[in-house]
């Protein structure tokens, strides 16, 4: 696979609030580890033997990156992180790791609290990471569900194919 493009400051500043979509994958907290088109490797190398407050101040100037970025890229140094093995129970619907003792599962929306009855709370986001077509853009509205649904399309292969955005709920 090769590396994602870098994100441009111009590119950034469109972005808003909004997380990085690309970069590396670091499936421990389920965020993608932005890359800078504004600021060089010997530079980034460099900078990683500072401060936090150093980085920050430097990476926003430097790329014009928000706070969340900047504390995205300081927190993962040497790359992703690798996956501690927790205890998790799947999911009996779409087999997503879950808390054990979870009876319902954001990412296929089923939920089992009374097991003999068990319910689908919505469209499942599983099937439609799944059924998606390259370019498809799926919307979400809470970040666990993003979190969930970057690692369900990572695992699926679908990462590079579809793009999962977090767009705050109307209800709040």
């Amino acid at each position: 696979m090769t590396s994602p493009q870098p994100y441009t400051r111009a590119e950034i500043e469109a972005l808003g609030d909004q997380l990085p979509e690309r970069g590396a994958f670091c499936p421990s907290c389920g965020l993608y580890i932005p890359e800078f088109a504004d600021i060089s490797a010997e530079e980034l190398t460099e900078l990683k033997q500072n401060d936090t407050l150093t980085i920050f101040k430097t990476l926003r100037e430097k790329t014009g990156c928000n706070l969340k970025w900047a504390k995205i890229w300081s927190q993962h140094p040497d790359g992703p992180h690798p996956l501690v093995a927790e205890e998790t129970a799947p999911c009996p619907y779409c087999g997503v790791p879950l808390h054990p003792g979870a009876e319902q599962c954001l990412l296929c929306r089923m939920d089992w609290h009374d097991p003999t009855h068990p319910k689908q709370l919505g469209r499942s986001i599983a099937d439609q990471i799944l059924e998606a077509e390259p370019g498809t853009q799926i919307e979400v509205t809470s970040h666990s569900t993003w979190l969930l649904a970057q690692h369900f399309a990572e695992l699926h292969h679908r990462r590079d194919e579809i793009t999962i955005h977090f767009a705050k709920s109307e209800k709040a």
